[in-house]
């Protein structure tokens, strides 16, 4: 199995100075000079980033006559830092290092129309970036590339050729950003590339994977939202708490669609005539229906960003006052905030208001993706994850006047909750301002653990 690194790349040193007025521009008959082998991976890289949305690939040749851009060696200067030079007429790269060139050729594409991202031919597009004298650094040194293939805007082909690429480069660890652009056939394409030329690669994908195929834990059930399971799953009714306070089972609020499960939150102008609330959310529970004891949930889904509105996934007890026999929040998210809760409730926690250990964390995420929010209920402790990540230990004390369930009560048969939720003391007054509001759902998966399957 792969072991995922992840290489954060900081800049240490930047400078940049833009003549304006003069532009350099890339075209069909563009030359790229290099000195050896290890310098032309990374322009040949550099180079086929134009097939596609320019409908050109620049040459790249080890000889210097008549080129446009040259790769030159410099030994002064440390490895993957780089110097660029850019002329009207010529753009000059210094380095010591195929490191360098990758993070020199990078800034340029950076510095080139959006349009280099296309997925199609770009039609009367200039390839052109300013004059500019540049010379950076990473802080840190690096071994490893981080690829975001969101929004698709990284053809499949692209990919393949960095890939191949990267050993010459020095670079043998890749991360993957996905967010469901990529089938799963073109993933074990760029996986298999991957072992062809002895690239480590993970995936966000990949770690949940990995987590599923855990021995330790058996997977017991699986929902991918094709159809809704009325064995599984029921609609959540209004209550008085602040989370039920707008729930409702009316058609409108639900959703099925491509493999996603979609809960909605709404204006009532007239949605459902009958009902005297301002606001309608929808939500589905296991009440009754299907518990959890010890063992592992993971839910794949996409948060909304809206005014007052309050998406979750957590988990409660089928038998037992609140909060002494406990509250498990998977994830919590409010309005427009950039990260979630992940968050503990019992009678130690919050009625007792005791702070070691810590029973909540806030993890930053991006809302507008689909990310996996996980928990392990084990025997010893509650592990929190998103992504994969461990981001927070809740662990059960062994000792102490509050030893047992007053701290620890979970264990017991609790069931799921994923549901839209708005307004209230917490998130603040509801409001419509946003609305309507979706929460999509990609998956559910339970497992249990195997010694308590065989208990």
């Amino acid at each position: 199995m792969k072991t995922l690194r992840i290489i954060f790349m900081t800049s240490a040193l930047s400078i940049l100075i833009c003549s304006c007025g003069n532009e350099f521009r890339f075209t069909p008959d563009t030359v790229i000079s290099i000195e050896d082998g290890r310098q032309r991976a990374v322009a040949d890289w550099f180079s086929w980033l134009f097939a596609v949305p320019g409908g050109f690939v620049p040459k790249v040749t080890e000889s210097s006559l008549g080129a446009d851009v040259l790769l030159r060696y410099d030994a002064s200067l440390s490895e993957a830092a780089y110097r660029i030079k850019v002329t009207r007429r010529r753009i000059r790269i210094e380095a010591s290092s195929p490191f360098g060139f990758f993070y020199a050729l990078q800034s340029i594409r950076h510095s080139l129309p959006e349009d280099i991202n296309a997925v199609s031919h770009a039609d009367s597009v200039e390839w052109t970036i300013p004059a500019m004298a540049r010379h950076d650094a990473p802080s840190t040194s690096c071994s490893g590339l981080v690829l975001d293939l969101c929004y698709r805007l990284v053809p499949k082909e692209n990919v393949l050729h960095l890939v191949e690429s990267m050993p010459d480069m020095g670079i043998y660890d890749l991360f993957i950003v996905n967010d469901g652009c990529y089938t799963q056939e073109e993933l074990d394409e760029i996986f298999r590339c991957a072992d062809e030329y002895g690239v480590d690669v993970s995936s966000e994908q990949l770690i949940a994977e990995n987590a599923q195929t855990s021995e330790d834990y058996e997977l017991v059930w699986r929902d991918d939202f094709r159809e809704f399971d009325g064995r599984r799953w029921a609609r959540i009714p209004r209550g008085e708490p602040d989370w039920k306070r707008y729930m409702s089972s009316h058609d409108s609020l639900y959703d099925m669609a491509d493999g996603h499960l979609i809960l909605k939150a709404m204006v009532n102008d007239g949605l459902a005539p009958d009902d005297t609330a301002s606001y309608l959310t929808g939500g589905i529970y296991t009440k009754d229906r299907f518990n959890i004891g010890y063992g592992k949930v993971e839910v794949r889904a996409k948060l909304p960003s809206a005014r007052s509105v309050w998406p979750a996934i957590w988990m409660m007890p089928q038998k037992g006052p609140w909060p002494d026999a406990g509250e498990i929040d998977i994830m919590e998210h409010l309005n427009h905030d950039r990260f979630v809760y992940q968050t503990i409730h019992s009678r130690y926690a919050t009625t007792l208001k005791q702070k070691d250990p810590a029973s909540y964390v806030t993890v930053q995420v991006n809302p507008e993706k689909y990310n996996i929010y996980g928990v392990e209920i084990l025997p010893d402790s509650l592990v929190f994850r998103v992504n994969g990540w461990k981001t927070m230990v809740y662990p059960r004390l062994e000792e102490g006047m509050y030893a047992g369930k007053t701290q620890y009560p979970f264990g017991e048969p609790y069931y799921l909750l994923i549901d839209m939720q708005i307004g209230g003391n917490w998130v603040g007054p509801a409001s419509g301002e946003d609305l309507p509001a979706e929460m999509k759902v990609d998956w559910v998966k339970v497992y249990e653990l195997k010694d308590a399957l065989e208990d």
